[in-house]
């Protein structure tokens, strides 16, 4: 697993944001932990859905959009380990893909927790 992480020191650019993207999602998830028990039963998490109960949804489902997030995030950091070598473009559009995923993530959050607070 060091191996893995071998070229991070080489490049700051996606050391950063990757590193960033990670801390904004430990974030995320302290500040879910903090205000769960203060959330009502149902949120409105899907709000492209139609009018209804198709919009809302468990106290639980709160931490898919962190989970979905995160999965892009180790998806983001294995395909950047994979095309830094060739293109090393790619792999920092790959952190910038990250932290933009991150900060979304986090303002839905903010967001949901502000609504109903």
């Amino acid at each position: 697993m060091k191996r893995f992480f071998k070229f991070f020191p080489h490049d700051n650019i996606i050391l950063w944001g990757f590193t960033i993207s990670l801390i904004v999602f430990i974030v995320c998830l302290i500040i879910v932990a903090v205000f769960y028990r203060f959330l009502p039963p149902f949120l409105p998490i899907y709000n492209k859905m139609p009018w209804g109960y198709a919009r809302v949804g468990t106290k639980i489902e709160i931490f898919l959009p962190i989970a979905i997030g995160f999965s892009f995030y180790l998806i983001n950091l294995f395909l950047s380990k994979f095309f830094y070598n060739k293109f090393i473009l790619l792999g920092r559009f790959f952190s910038a893909t990250t932290i933009a995923v991150s900060v979304i993530t986090f303002i839905f959050i903010l967001e949901i927790i502000i609504l109903v607070k």
